[in-house]
């Protein structure tokens, strides 16, 4: 028999999605015979602004390529949708209506295919800066001798990171997202080439419009390793950095020394009040294709030094079979391909990601329905490929994957490596 199915919101209206289904949770798609198990899947899906991606579509299509079913998000960017026991599930994000820098029909795509029953997509993340309203809040750091020029941050800045300034007073432009809650704020003094010299740091810190906060002497910096022994320097490189997670910033302390050899340190504050620390270490490979493999290991507590070999980074992937195959040698929770794309005839551009569990078997693109086609790559060019693996202490295989919160956790290992396919972007 069948019946009218819905998302469930947590907005204050719904949508209908419509469905074929049978009391027993099994059903026949279309004139396929086979039947599938059905079910529910949730979404929490926000924009590339950070900004929740309301009333964004969702497509549900069987694994014959057939819709199955169709709706769209509430205003907060979550639903529930009826699936179908590994279907393909697009959700089409098109950017907010009244910009007027849009000239162009644009828009994300985010595929999941083989999607289990019962799990939680992510699609990107939450970000308190999604909008362009500030308020100005007076700070004054110390002026110290031989620096031409200070560093602000707290640790949730506007798009364009950091104020750097040679005045040591600023007024700093705080996204109003980012003033609700408590933050800790540090300085940074410069040396004359901008490297840190010292660094100030004040934590619990209220933001209020319009107030003023002197921050407190300069203290030394602490200097930590964060080492990669690697086993041939002729054909990888190694970059890293620390990033201190604390009081709902984060702040970024990049790594300098001898890439090489995989030697680099970075300056910190001499605290050891943080709540957790994110080391991030990247290989890149030398050789015909762009080739990398990232490793972040997320620990509790104030920055240590740290060191691995290049054993323990994930096996990098190379190019495979197609425009969207690629290979690896490696137990992997999950893989990724990243699409940019343009259309000049149709004034068209987007970007589409698709993930899928770890078969090494090309993506396909799914055939949208008619009126998502502006938003996908039918008419236009597909300038940048890039394929991803993903490897994750805390999850378990791809059901894993997806269902993980996009939260840091103390003591896990998150480890990716991709390779460019192709690089055309402009």
């Amino acid at each position: 028999m069948t019946n009218a199915r819905a998302f469930r919101v947590t907005s204050l209206f719904l949508l209908p999605l419509v469905a074929a289904s049978s009391a027993c949770g099994l059903l026949g798609i279309g004139s396929h015979d086979s039947p599938v198990e059905v079910g529910t899947v949730r979404l929490i899906a926000f924009d590339h602004r950070g900004a929740p991606a309301r009333s964004a579509d969702v497509v549900v299509q069987d694994a014959y390529g057939e819709v199955f079913a169709r709706g769209k998000l509430g205003v907060d960017g979550t639903g529930e949708v009826d699936s179908i026991a590994g279907g393909t599930i697009t959700v089409a994000i098109r950017p907010k209506k009244g910009n007027a820098n849009i000239t162009q029909d644009a828009g994300d795509l985010v595929t999941y295919t083989e999607v289990p029953l019962d799990v939680t997509l992510h699609v990107g993340a939450p970000d308190p800066r999604n909008n362009d309203a500030t308020f100005d809040v007076n700070i004054v750091v110390p002026e110290r001798a031989g620096s031409g020029a200070y560093k602000l941050t707290i640790g949730c800045d506007s798009n364009h990171g950091p104020a750097v300034q040679t005045a040591p007073e600023f007024v700093f432009h705080v996204p109003e997202g980012c003033g609700t809650r408590p933050r800790t704020i540090i300085a940074t003094a410069l040396a004359p080439n901008f490297s840190p010299a010292a660094i100030s740091v004040l934590r619990e810190v209220e933001l209020e419009k319009g107030g003023k906060i002197e921050m407190p002497a300069f203290e030394p910096l602490r200097a930590v390793d964060i080492d990669v022994a690697i086993h041939d320097p002729s054909t990888r490189f190694y970059f890293g950095h620390v990033t201190v997670l604390d009081a709902g910033g984060t702040y970024e302390f990049l790594g300098t020394g001898d890439q090489a050899h995989g030697h680099l340190t970075s300056q910190l504050p001499w605290n050891d009040r943080v709540e957790l620390t994110r080391y991030e270490r990247e290989l890149l490979y030398e050789g015909g294709d762009l080739i990398e493999s990232i490793h972040h290991r997320i620990e509790a507590g104030a920055p240590a030094s740290t060191a691995i070999t290049d054993a323990d980074f994930l096996p990098p992937p190379g190019g495979g079979e197609g425009d969207f195959g690629f290979t690896y040698d490696a137990e992997v929770d999950a893989r990724r391909l990243d699409l940019t794309w343009n259309c000049l005839k149709c004034n068209a551009h987007g970007q589409w990601t698709l993930f899928g569990p770890s078969s090494q078997e090309p993506f396909t693109l799914p055939e949208l329905p008619a009126d998502l086609h502006s938003l996908s790559p039918d008419n236009g060019y597909i300038n940048s490929i890039v394929g991803n693996i993903f490897e994750n202490s805390d999850q378990d295989g791809y059901a894993g994957f997806l269902n993980a919160s996009p939260d840091p956790v103390a003591g896990t290992t998150h480890r990716q490596a991709l390779v460019v396919l192709r690089n055309e972007d402009i």
